[in-house]
């Protein structure tokens, strides 16, 4: 307590360091204080002002997360720029983040006059080059800060496939606000108070929002050009022509990520097969490369397209999972709760040993991963000849 004293003491004199570290403690209550974010920010914002960069460095990421202050990444932006000045190398991965998130457009980027979408901003810096313009919009009589991307590199012209697909979306926005919300509480259990953030539109028009999830500062994809509504992890939004065509790609290989739409929610996932020389083929060097075998072709496309129409696992695998937890005496869980249970990691393929063993009870085809009703053991949900023949844990895909 004496400590604390001289510490406060300190800060209140002036001391950068006293002011940073006293910030810190509130930050998590420690130290003898207890956890007071507007005592944090008070405290990190007059030691940034002297030009401390660790104070800087964290003052960016309160503004970035929302901790003590409403979420503003322009000010994380500026921040991350000062404590970067000061010598916070890590900074840069700060901002790094920012810019290929589209949440910030760096400064001194290369701009021009749109007719349709005033002045944009080329941000070129991320994976995926985009024109950017910060506007406002209403959803659900609630107005709000928005950003529209554009897909291209600083020298290309707006696509027409692109000016069409804003003129649809302006006229179909609040019919897809509302499909959106009905459609969240499907797939999600936390509930839907936030807005929209911005607008992307690919180059060939397909176009959805990026949206920030409630509770969390995590984002997702929402796809709004394909017929029904789609859900998916941040990156879908910006790969979703590539995950369109690769729904009749014909050169897939192990080791590729395939995007499956698994709950509702379209989440990456990695390809795999069974490892097992004594079904490997002699002299099948495409076998061997990692190629995948007309069959295996035909079963991924099918599971993937599959998935895509209809979500025909849910309740199986939810009738999984509860019979486990009561087993174990734990609660049930819902189905809006499935994507959260299960995080998938792969498409296993075990087709040489079930051609060589026609009666035996072996999927062709599994879906692997993380499972929390059975967290030692993962789960695979397994299917056969078109159709889904068993779930269980992760062994049964035929590792």
């Amino acid at each position: 307590m004496e400590n604390l004293e001289l510490l406060k003491k300190q800060a209140e004199e002036g001391d950068a360091n006293a002011q940073y570290s006293l910030g810190t403690m509130y930050f998590s209550g420690w130290g003898g204080v207890q956890k007071d974010y507007k005592e944090l920010i008070k405290w990190l914002t007059k030691a940034s002002e002297q030009g401390h960069a660790m104070a800087q460095w964290n003052l960016g990421v309160c503004f970035e997360k929302g901790y003590g202050v409403k979420i503003n990444y322009e000010k994380a932006e500026g921040w991350y720029l000062e404590a970067l000045k000061n010598g916070c190398d890590r900074a840069k991965n700060n901002l790094t983040d920012l810019y290929n998130k589209g949440l910030v457009v760096p400064r001194n980027a290369p701009r021009k006059l749109d007719d349709t979408f005033g002045e944009l901003v080329y941000f070129g810096e991320s994976k995926i080059p985009r024109w950017k313009v910060k506007t406002t919009s209403i959803f659900g009589n609630k107005k709000c800060n928005f950003f529209i991307e554009l897909q291209g590199f600083e020298n290309e012209n707006i696509t027409d496939a692109q000016y069409k697909a804003y003129a649809e979306y302006l006229e179909k926005k609040d019919a897809f606000f509302d499909e959106m919300k009905t459609n969240f509480k499907k797939v999600y259990k936390v509930a839907n108070n936030s807005l929209p953030i911005l607008l992307y539109i690919d180059r060939e028009g397909n176009y959805g929002w990026i949206y920030q999830m409630p509770g969390n500062k995590n984002f997702i994809s929402i796809i709004l050009s394909d017929g029904d509504i789609k859900f998916g992890t941040s990156p879908v939004l910006y790969l979703y022509k590539d995950i369109l065509e690769s729904r009749t790609k014909s050169d897939w290989k192990i080791g590729d990520f395939a995007y499956i739409n698994l709950f509702g929610v379209l989440k990456r996932i990695f390809i795999n097969r069974a490892d097992n020389d004594e079904f490997s083929d002699e002299g099948d060097e495409d076998f061997k490369n990692g190629k995948l075998t007309d069959e295996e072709l035909k079963l991924l496309l099918w599971l993937l397209n599959a998935l895509d129409k209809e979500d025909f696992i849910s309740d199986d695998v939810l009738k999984y999972c509860n019979n486990s937890y009561k087993a174990c005496g734990h609660a049930k869980i819902k189905k809006n709760e499935l994507h959260d249970e299960i995080q998938p990691k792969s498409i296993y393929f075990c087709t040489r040993f079930t051609s060589r063993n026609k009666y035996y009870h072996m999927p062709e085809i599994s879906i692997t991963g993380e499972c929390k009703c059975d967290a030692d053991h993962g789960i695979a949900i397994c299917f056969r000849d078109g159709k889904l023949i068993d779930i269980g844990s992760e062994d049964f895909a035929g590792f």
